[in-house]
């Protein structure tokens, strides 16, 4: 089985690493500050958590496999995959920070400063989601700079010989 390690120093491969940190760190700070009640929540949670697992899957299958990697559908399929996860993270970053600065409306500027429950509320569960949905956000932008990446991404496979096949 020939792998392709060499796929992890490409521009796609080191974008898919930075999606896996972004997705992580978003899924960890999400995680953390869950609301089942609001359907904001539920979405942004399953989008980040769908995408953070593709992503993982997609990431791990083109180390393993030289031939996926250079198939031209499946690069195809690979920026078809980040345009969608672009616009799922971006919708569901944004009604997320919506439903953050609705909270810090409604509960964290209505309480006096020196109650203990707002240093809770406010303090840290909003910093949490605030993180949560930036990084969410930045890595749906991210999404769509990898779809850039992909479509100008020129085939190292058609100036080189599979690693098999060197003399």
């Amino acid at each position: 089985m020939a792998t392709n390690f060499r796929y992890a120093y490409t521009a796609v491969g080191l974008m898919k690493i930075v999606h896996l940190v972004f997705g992580a760190v978003s899924l960890g700070c999400i995680s953390a500050t869950f609301d089942n009640d609001d359907i904001r929540d539920r979405y942004f949670f399953g989008a980040i958590l769908a995408c953070f697992l593709v992503s993982l899957i997609y990431f791990i299958i083109h180390l393993v496999s030289y031939g996926i990697a250079i198939n031209i559908i499946n690069k195809a399929v690979d920026a078809v995959y980040h345009f969608i996860g672009a616009v799922l993270l971006i919708v569901g970053a944004s009604l997320f920070l919506q439903v953050i600065v609705l909270f810090n409306q409604k509960y964290c500027d209505a309480l006096p400063p020196a109650l203990d429950i707002n240093y809770k509320l406010c303090g840290g569960i909003y910093h949490t989601k605030i993180s949560a949905g930036a990084f969410g956000l930045v890595n749906g932008v991210l999404y769509l700079v990898a779809v850039v990446l992909r479509s100008v991404e020129r085939n190292d496979d058609e100036q080189e010989p599979r690693p098999e096949f060197r003399k």
